[in-house]
């Protein structure tokens, strides 16, 4: 009975003893266990999202893989080349400041980049190769440093395909899409390759000539006994021109059609180039350890015009954002599992450390020709954390969790112009901040959960702000926050339904936003959000499955008791995918996001809405022939929108409007798999 209690704890801990000689009478039981051991979940917001259900869903572009997160929305307003808008927990995470995405180990996120802080660009990433997304919402987790304020999103790729496939794609608006993936084999590795080709106009008057190239490869070998070391490297080319954020008035007026532009000249282009290693083994019969390095390439140059003719009536606002770097960097964890007693003690270490060194640079520009400089500098930002977190399991049905993480920043910033002729100073600086976790899992009979969370989280600042901060503004600004939740998957049910429901707030030191397109850091005071997300899962039948992700939050500066602009107010997701007789599959799946001040006064609103997506398929021995439709009741919906003042050529003064680009209307796109 003791060495049952002691393989439950483990279980519930993510980790089992290695089998012996002793123990081969107890060999399925122990095979079980070894298969099926999960991770223990400390907080009830975590999730995640297999590749097999990943494969059900619409998903038009790899920035679609983030709205598997419950909550989580994104939106794109510039082409399609240019990474998404992100909205999770009362945060408008613009392109991830306030959101760390990581694949496999690798952080997303960049550092004083120069359209933003926390640049998290995802059309490098090939969807068929997600093997799962993990999400965490909140600060509470001891491993999760830099831009995991409102949440952090890990993608993992697959280590093989079980067969050779071959994907064409074509669809409306000119939409084409070549994808080759497989796992040949190389004894002794295990091995996987795509390579992907994609192609669309979009739906604007002026076409955006979207192209993106990605190229990925894995190789594989067994380490030691029960680990493996993988060695990954990828490729990315896109380009694409955008028809921009056009202000309402010019709608309503009759001057633009939803799909036209003000300034078609808009557009970029982006290259990314990746080479990662990491290891994976179990050093003891109840340890595990993992290692990770990596060296990115990557540029960019994004050409914009979000005020038109505001600041310069004869060349126009148009601005050119260019930036080029590499970043290079490490991480390592250790994990052990102790019984004192009838007590389990699990204890985590682990660090990290980063470099970047960028070339970041803003010109003004009319029709992509360069008219000036407004700033150019190169930015050296370097970092280094390390936590250790202990897993206290005092009772089959109580877990204590704590944990402790350090982070540290050197700023270096050398700019190119003449003192006081740019936006961009040269200077140096560095900055720390201490962060403690603490989690309580109370375990109930009936399959049911309770959690209790708090932590500290931050997102640094854009490095060329902190360098010449006079003002004493944290560099590293805190975010405070906690939850309290509950897991349950109902015996009543028969187990074939799991809920989840958390209540939680957030307090955010200071509101930093690094506005790369003035080139310069917006400082908005405290600020508090709250809210509650519920999840819910259910197998209504055999071959009939649903979901549905429900989110509301309420966010607000604390001095004044204004709105956070663009803060999601309520967010809905929800699904239903089933497998008919035959080869037959189908997948219907609705997202909404309700209206939401766009300023502080409330005076002007970005709109909300509600789209459909549906997508069928048939499978037929190797083949497999899908249909999706994109937005499927035609709805007429903004895909984003931003207040600001702009001025168009025959308007005498600059007018505050909200400035918006429209969602894609009804689209459809067909595709054909040969597995081989």
């Amino acid at each position: 009975m003791r060495r049952l209690r002691l393989w439950t704890l483990l279980l519930c801990l993510g980790l089992t003893p290695a089998v012996d000689a002793a123990d081969q009478e107890n060999a399925p039981l122990q095979e079980e266990i070894v298969v099926t051991a999960p991770r223990p979940i400390s907080a009830a917001s975590e999730t995640t999202t297999l590749g097999a259900d990943l494969a059900m869903r619409p998903i038009e572009t790899p920035s679609d893989l983030l709205r598997a997160v419950p909550g989580l929305v994104t939106g794109q307003h510039a082409g399609g080349g240019k990474a998404d808008q992100i909205l999770l927990r009362g945060f408008d995470a613009d392109h991830g400041t306030d959101v760390a995405i990581a694949v496999d180990g690798i952080p997303n996120n960049l550092v004083s980049h120069a359209h933003g802080q926390g640049y998290a660009d995802l059309h490098w990433l090939i969807p068929e190769l997600v093997e799962s997304i993990d999400a965490r919402r909140g600060p509470y987790f001891a491993d999760q440093g830099d831009f995991g304020t409102a949440g952090a999103v890990r993608f993992s790729t697959r280590d093989r395909f079980e067969a050779p496939v071959f994907r064409a794609e074509a669809g409306s608006f000119s939409t084409r899409r070549l994808l080759a993936a497989g796992s040949p084999a190389v004894e002794p590795f295990s091995t996987v390759l795509a390579a992907e080709l994609h192609t669309t106009d979009g739906p604007f008057d002026d076409p955006q000539d979207l192209r993106r190239m990605n190229l990925f490869g894995k190789i594989l070998r067994p380490f030691g006994s029960d680990g493996k070391f993988a060695l990954s490297g990828a490729v990315y080319d896109g380009s694409w021109n955008a028809s921009g954020q056009i202000p309402e008035r010019a709608i309503a007026s009759g001057l633009l059609d939803r799909f036209g532009s003000v300034d078609p000249s808009e557009g970029g282009r982006s290259q990314r180039y990746a080479l990662s290693g990491a290891w994976n083994w179990r050093p003891g019969a109840t340890s595990e350890a993992s290692v990770n390095v990596f060296a990115v390439d990557y540029t960019l140059d994004l050409v914009s015009n979000f005020t038109f003719f505001a600041d310069d009536p004869v060349n126009s606002d148009g601005i050119e954002q260019v930036d080029r770097r590499r970043y290079y960097g490490a991480g390592a964890t250790r994990r052990w599992v102790g019984v004192v007693g009838n007590t389990i003690l699990a204890t985590t270490v682990g660090g990290s450390t980063r470099f970047d060194d960028a070339d970041v640079s803003l010109f003004h520009q009319r029709e992509r020709e360069r008219l000036a400089v407004v700033n150019d500098a190169t930015v050296r930002e370097g970092s280094a954390s390390v936590f250790v977190q202990e897993e206290t399991t005092v009772h089959p049905r109580l877990r204590l969790v704590g944990g402790l993480r350090y982070d540290a920043f050197r700023f270096d910033v050398e700019s190119h112009l003449p003192p006081g002729t740019g936006s961009v100073e040269s200077g140096r600086t560095t900055e720390t901040i201490l962060q403690p976790k603490a989690a309580v899992v109370v375990s109930l009979p009936a399959e049911t959960d309770l959690f209790l969370d708090y932590g500290v989280g931050f997102h640094s600042n854009d490095a060329r702000s902190t360098v010449v901060n006079e003002s004493g503004i944290p560099s590293l600004p805190r975010t405070a926050g906690f939850e309290i939740g509950a897991r349950s998957r109902p015996e009543a049910w028969g187990g074939r339904v799991e809920l989840a429901a958390a209540l939680w707030r957030l307090d955010v030191e200071n509101e930093l936003v690094y506005v790369g397109d003035a080139g310069g850091t917006d400082v908005r005071g405290r600020s508090r959000r709250r809210g509650l997300d519920f999840t819910a899962r259910a197998r209504l039948a055999r071959r009939l499955w649903a979901d549905l992700d429900a989110a509301w939050s309420h966010a607000e500066f604390v001095e004044t008791g204004d709105p956070v602009p663009l803060a999601p107010v309520r967010v809905l997701a929800a699904g239903v995918t089933s497998q008919f007789p035959r080869g037959f599959e189908g997948a219907l799946r609705a997202r909404h996001i309700a209206d939401r001040p766009a300023e502080e006064t409330g005076t002007f609103i970005a709109k909300g809405y509600t789209v459909l997506d549906a997508r069928l398929a048939l499978n037929h021995g190797p083949l497999e022939y899908a249909l999706e439709i994109f937005n499927l009741t035609d709805t007429d919906f903004r895909e984003a929108q931003f207040y600001n003042v702009s001025r168009l050529p025959n308007e005498p003064a600059p007018v505050g409007d909200i400035h918006l680009t429209p969602g894609v209307p009804r689209s459809f796109r067909f595709d054909i798999s040969w597995r081989f």
